[in-house]
């Protein structure tokens, strides 16, 4: 089994980094989109994180036109904002190598982890 980390980096909410977790070798931090500010179609003064909410507490209660047009919007930004942030932090030569070693044996031999860390010192 192989674990990669990916590890928030408190000092910066949109910064990310990948940990192999067999000899914790680290790529350089990526700045992920934040949902916060990642735009929906059809929703000029929304963003994701504000549609997504919606999507998850509201639409069940009329799941019927005109709100699925609205919620087909949210699924497809939710859909481009996964695709944006899997591409920052694997993407570049050093996270994509560390994904392909994991993944050479086929994805079931791969262990994905998100971790906070509350604090970092980088000196």
């Amino acid at each position: 089994m192989h674990t990669l980390i990916i590890q928030h980096i408190s000092a910066n909410p949109d910064k990310f980094e990948v940990v192999r977790q067999k000899d914790n070798k680290r790529t350089q931090a990526a700045e992920t989109p934040a949902p916060s500010t990642f735009p929906v179609a059809g929703r000029p003064d929304g963003n994701l994180a504000q549609e997504l909410r919606w999507y998850l507490e509201e639409f069940l209660g009329y799941p019927f036109h005109p709100e699925t047009d609205h919620a087909e919007n949210v699924l497809d930004s939710l859909r481009q904002w996964g695709e944006a942030a899997f591409n920052a932090l694997f993407g570049g030569r050093e996270g994509g190598r560390m994904l392909d070693k994991a993944i050479a044996d086929g994805y079931q031999n791969l262990n994905l982890q998100n971790i906070i860390v509350c604090e970092r010192n980088d000196s």
